[in-house]
């Protein structure tokens, strides 16, 4: 869990925001629902808040920083402890690219896409991607590659050797843990940016789109 005396890293939402429960003999404010894989996820109105201050935005230098969460919950007066509340049940992911564990940390995840390219530009040497309420993305072509293969790998450890193989396509054997750490820490340089513009969300491994 995520030390609120030692922020660092990035801390990053898990899931898809579906809005409040709707019950209608219930009273007080309602919570929330996540939807994680195939199941839905229901947050207090704290948990919530923090859940939401944890989505990356596009104007942050580093999206997904642990530090500018720790910043955006001290402003909200909520509890730091509600961080740690839902890195356990798995709704938060700390991430710290640089660390040993990266690689175990990267089989917990998946990239899951909310929109799609819409083509490349062949003399700026970037791709555009658009999706449903957000500004248009234009991103290097290398980044793209990155991103794409976030999305259509079972995990981000899977990403990462997909990513190996790509770069060296004349090379046989599957990439070892050491091999995939450049790749690794390319995807969590790339994938909260992409999360930052509206552009997918983070998801447990294997999960079936809408839990179909």
């Amino acid at each position: 869990m995520l030390d609120p005396t030692a922020w660092h890293g990035l801390v990053l939402p898990v899931g898809h925001r579906l809005g409040p429960l709707h019950d209608p003999a219930g009273s007080g404010p309602p919570p929330s629902v996540v939807r994680r894989g195939d199941t839905a996820e229901l947050l207090d109105p704290d948990e919530a808040a923090v859940w939401d201050l944890a989505r990356p935005q596009r104007a942050d230098a580093q999206p997904g920083d642990a530090v500018t969460l720790q910043e955006r919950v001290a402003r909200a007066r909520l509890e730091p402890a509600l961080v740690d509340r839902l890195v356990a049940r798995g709704l938060l992911l700390h991430v710290v690219p640089e660390d040993s564990g990266i690689g175990q940390v990267s089989a917990r995840v998946r990239a899951r896409p909310l929109g799609s390219s819409t083509g490349g530009r062949t003399a700026s040497g970037t791709v555009s991607f658009g999706a449903p309420g957000a500004a248009p993305l234009d991103v290097p072509g290398a980044d793209s590659e990155v991103w794409l293969a976030a999305v259509y790998a079972p995990d981000l450890w899977t990403a990462a050797g997909v990513l190996r193989a790509f770069w060296e396509p004349d090379r046989a054997a599957v990439a070892t843990a050491a091999e995939r750490e450049r790749p690794l820490a390319r995807l969590w340089a790339v994938v909260p940016r992409f999360l930052a513009g509206g552009y997918g969300h983070l998801d447990t491994p294997g999960a079936r789109p809408g839990g179909r």
